[in-house]
């Protein structure tokens, strides 16, 4: 990989723009910001940790997943990935839909891994293809 940050991440017909989005240097461009009207100092661990929880719960509670797929081969090159994640497409009680693709860091340099932990000392992980 370039290691050149963070980059555009293409998946199917969806493109995240990471420098307009933020993907992986939200953290990194702005010291403080706002979510849902309250203001966390992301220099501050404590607020920033309750930053990035208060996030990906707007994203990830209560939705339902509707498709699990590893991503293409051709999503894997035109991202520059070498390595294919799974990824999985979540949708909201309206019906709007959002894919979730494992990245092996937040400046999306390739696919990662997802770790599934069942029970104390159990779990599985689903690999990069």
């Amino acid at each position: 990989m370039d290691g050149g940050g963070p980059k555009d991440i293409m998946i199917g017909n969806l493109t995240l723009k990471s420098k307009e989005q933020g993907i992986g240097e939200r953290s990194l461009r702005m010291s403080k910001t706002k979510l849902n009207g309250k203001e966390f100092d992301l220099e501050i661990a404590e607020q920033r940790e309750a930053y990035w929880t208060l996030l990906a719960e707007q994203y990830l509670l209560g939705k339902q997943i509707m498709k699990v797929e590893y991503i293409t081969e051709t999503e894997a090159k035109e991202n520059g990935w070498s390595k294919r994640p799974i990824a999985f497409q979540i949708a909201d009680k309206t019906g709007r839909a959002s894919w979730i693709v494992a990245q092996m860091d937040d400046e999306g340099n390739n696919g990662g891994v997802l770790a599934i932990l069942t029970d104390k000392n159990k779990g599985d992980v689903i690999p990069t293809l």
